[in-house]
């Protein structure tokens, strides 16, 4: 593909474009000598992807859930909840345990977005965390989730 085989993509032409294909490939993008592109592309990617809700893109977001700066775990986090990914609860469940409690709050929040008695089981557990931004969202999620809160 032209846009990623020469340089940088340019998310925003893709975002307009919606090429998700494309966007899935700027996911990947990487540049040995400036790692703070790689992840500010990857991170911008994510957001796009979650903006469009295209269900193509959970795979390759999902991917991104391992070692990757808290920015783009964040992004992808709120991504995955956007698109409403029931695949991504797991990975979600495992970010919530993410030492950055940034992440914490958007993995509880995707998971609201998310549903499902997983999702709860997971946010019921958030509650107890030791920040009580995480603990707000986990609360507000499961809310938002209509579960029952004791």
């Amino acid at each position: 593909m032209p846009l990623l085989g020469g340089g940088s993509p340019n998310v925003d032409k893709l975002k307009k474009r919606r090429d998700v294909e494309a966007l899935i490939q700027a996911l990947q993008f990487s540049n040995d000598k400036d790692s703070f592109k790689t992840h500010k592309i990857r991170q911008e990617a994510a957001e796009a992807l979650g903006e469009i809700k295209d269900p193509r893109a959970v795979e390759a977001l999902l991917a991104l859930l391992g070692d990757e700066p808290c920015n783009v775990l964040r992004a992808v986090a709120e991504a995955l909840g956007e698109i409403g990914a029931e695949r991504a609860v797991g990975p979600l469940t495992q970010a919530l345990r993410c030492d950055d409690f940034l992440v914490r709050v958007d993995a509880a929040k995707a998971l609201g977005k998310i549903g499902g008695s997983q999702a709860q089981a997971a946010l019921m557990t958030a509650l107890q965390d030791e920040h009580p931004y995480v603990r707000d969202a986990a609360e507000l999620a499961l809310k938002q989730d209509g579960a029952a809160l004791m």
